[in-house]
């Protein structure tokens, strides 16, 4: 692609050519090469680290310019092998570098990491087989991604039968890191007490891990976070996450919570898992902005408690209860009296909505996303006719349940050309994650640009 912006009079310039692109007269160079180092830096910008890597041999002036610090601020290599990665990271980090996103990684390359990126900010890497070994990891980010087991892992679950240890963490407190995922691994005192020194933690999320950590031990991490989020992680027992949830339902700073997909060291019964407790704890204190759950036969809970939590929310934004049998007609009364700002509600999977219940979500003010998909007392018809009253509403996901409204899709989308209608949930999801203006401040491009 770049090979012909260095032709001049038929040869081609090189990076190790002997006479360097200065002593080139003008009339020879081709219009690329007139141009000042700042204009290719700026166009060598919107370039892939792979093709920044290709330019870089095509002419000494490009090499320079391609090692320039300013582009190798946002570095995702994390498709590359080890030894590949540690070569690249070696040439190109430096101090402007300040995220970086890296697959299978050990603690040869973590080093590396350390030595070359002093200013770095934010680091997702996902660990090699067997190397646990966080103890080089940078302190003063402020975005931490660690995946400590493999996708495949995941999918096979073989995390909720031995996890994987870490074998050692940071040395030093991470004092300025505010958002914190980790994928796989236990989450026991040790992690738990290394976390208590990041005071400035704001988001928590755990993905498929074992939490063993004491109570006390969760307690200082627990309290102080604003957005927590366990999504397919398991506990000893159901005790474990009862304490769990005491306190984050008696903490005073919780802004967000996801709760999704538990799973326990103990066989339990379907829908042995109450939350009514934590709903009651929480109304009457709590501000949240986000509330979700989803947890298909786990969880179970009285309306009332759920009606009497939404009543005094009335900050919340996002509203998601997927496939919560649970959820009725008296919850969106509450969200009628309570939730007034609500943007995003998601009901997937709902079965005892009617469409008396529905009918109080006409006319609504501020609701962005609407997803009723699978909600199986709600005609299609009355769900088009309900969002034609929303005022605001610009993403509706639904289900046609085998009924042919090829018509009535078509007239509703001619008459609300800024709603857009999704059948597929994935889909939904997707489209709300866009749109939303409740996402964290330090999500990983944004953060950087």
């Amino acid at each position: 692609m770049f090979g012909s912006f260095c032709c001049y009079r038929g040869s081609m310039a090189r990076a190790d050519d002997d006479c360097p692109i200065e002593n080139i007269t003008d009339d020879a160079l081709c219009p690329i090469e007139k141009l000042t180092d700042d204009a290719l830096l700026i166009i060598f910008s919107f370039l892939t680290n792979e093709e920044k890597c290709k330019i870089a041999r095509v002419c000494q002036r490009f090499r320079r310019l391609a090692q320039d610090g300013s582009l190798w601020r946002y570095i995702d290599v994390h498709h590359a092998l080890g030894q590949q990665i540690k070569a690249f990271l070696q040439r190109y980090t430096c101090q402007a570098t300040k995220y970086l996103k890296l697959g299978h990684v050990n603690h040869t390359i973590l080093q590396v990491i350390h030595h070359r990126c002093p200013n770095l900010l934010q680091l997702s890497l996902t660990m090699g087989s067997g190397d646990t070994d966080l103890s080089m990891i940078p302190t003063n980010l402020v975005w931490l991604y660690v995946a400590l087991v493999k996708e495949e892992s995941l999918q096979l679950q073989s995390y909720s039968r031995k996890g994987v240890q870490i074998q050692r963490l940071w040395e030093a407190p991470l004092v300025c890191l505010e958002y914190l995922s980790v994928k796989g691994g236990i989450i026991n005192d040790m992690v738990c007490e290394r976390l208590s020194g990041s005071h400035a933690l704001r988001q928590l999320r755990f993905d498929y891990s074992a939490i063993t950590a004491s109570v006390e031990c969760q307690k200082d991490i627990l309290r102080q976070v604003e957005m927590l989020e366990i999504h397919d992680c398991r506990f000893k027992s159901s005790d474990a996450f009862y304490n769990m949830c005491d306190i984050v339902g008696h903490s005073s700073n919780l802004k967000g919570l996801e709760l999704c997909d538990p799973s326990f060291s103990e066989p339990l019964p379907i829908g042995s898992i109450s939350l009514d407790n934590l709903f009651q704890a929480m109304s009457g204190h709590c501000s949240l902005v986000l509330l979700s759950v989803n947890g298909p036969g786990f969880f179970t809970f009285r309306e009332a408690s759920l009606v009497q939590l939404l009543q005094n929310l009335h900050d919340l934004e996002i509203l998601s209860f997927v496939y919560c049998q649970d959820v009725g007609d008296q919850v969106l009364s509450a969200i009628q009296v309570g939730a007034k700002n609500l943007k995003v509600l998601n009901l997937f999977g709902n079965r005892c909505i009617t469409e008396a219940g529905f009918e109080l979500l006409r006319d609504h003010p501020t609701l962005l996303a609407l997803s009723v998909g699978s909600c199986m007392k709600l005609q299609p018809l009355v769900i088009l006719q309900i969002a034609a009253t929303i005022p605001n509403l610009i993403l509706l996901g639904m289900s046609t349940r085998g009924q042919d409204i090829k018509i009535e899709l078509a007239q509703f989308e001619s008459e609300h050309p800024n709603v857009s209608i999704e059948f597929s949930y994935d889909q939904w999801v997707g489209q709300v994650e866009r749109i939303t203006q409740v996402v964290s401040e330090y999500e990983m491009k944004q953060f950087i640009h």
